[in-house]
């Protein structure tokens, strides 16, 4: 009887676990877990970057048949609200008033300007969306030209606001220093609080896939250690 039992217990002892085995098993799981999370979010990273590279081309092309359609940039476009119905004329309808460095608007020149226009609480670049939303290239409706009190003035992406701005010809980015731009780009479709990773994909499928070189440029700097987000991004429009 009792050798019976010992031969059962071998067997169960042999058939057994032990904890290194289970501490083997645990790190492998681990493992496999940790890198299935990190697919997980390269792929969302990845998607979300394909985003807004759509979101680019959208524009891009939505400008240029707003050219053609209007022979000026929206937002540049004198005298709007005589061309395109819902355009308010007490807030995106501008005269041609001569060069900004004169003291002018600038209305007209082929930059899309984030002056402040005379006598007006609004600039070219916040009355983009409303040039392209009132003459049917986008959706989402006019807002007022003033950002963001009265309504959203700015084309949006899941990160924040999307503007279309002048390069000035210092070779920044009108109004933020930080991104130097060549001089020969005009204007720039500018994202902002891009997490850095989404901002390389997207610099890579454009351009040289460095974020302080070539056409495509950030915000950033690469000495500062543990910078996710990146607070402004630009591309050529």
């Amino acid at each position: 009887m009792n050798s019976s039992l010992n031969k059962k217990r071998d067997g169960w002892s042999q058939q057994g676990v032990t904890l290194v085995e289970m501490a083997i098993v645990m790190v492998i799981a681990g493992l496999l877990l940790g890198s299935g999370i990190l697919l997980g979010q390269s792929l969302i990273q990845s998607m979300y970057a394909k985003e807004l590279l759509a979101l680019v081309q959208d524009l891009s092309s939505g400008v240029s048949h707003f050219k053609e359609k209007y022979h000026y940039l929206p937002g540049d476009l004198p005298l709007a609200g005589d061309d395109i119905g819902g355009v308010a004329k007490d807030h995106c309808h501008f005269p041609v008033e001569g060069n900004p460095s004169m003291g002018g608007s600038g209305v007209g020149n082929g930059l899309i300007n984030n002056l402040r226009l005379p006598g007006k609480l609004t600039s070219e670049s916040l009355c983009v969306r409303d040039h392209l939303s009132a003459a049917g290239i986008i959706t989402g409706g006019v807002g007022d030209g003033v950002a963001p009190v009265g309504g959203q003035s700015h084309i949006g992406s899941r990160y924040g606001a999307v503007v279309l701005i002048a390069n000035s010809g210092t070779g920044l980015v009108e109004n933020h220093s930080h991104v130097r731009l060549p001089a020969t780009i005009l204007n720039v479709i500018e994202f902002s609080n891009l997490p850095r990773e989404i901002a390389i994909q997207i610099d890579q499928a454009l351009d040289d896939g460095h974020l302080t070189t070539g056409a495509v440029r950030a915000d950033f700097d690469p000495g500062v250690e543990g910078e996710k987000n990146i607070a402004y991004f630009a591309v050529p429009l």
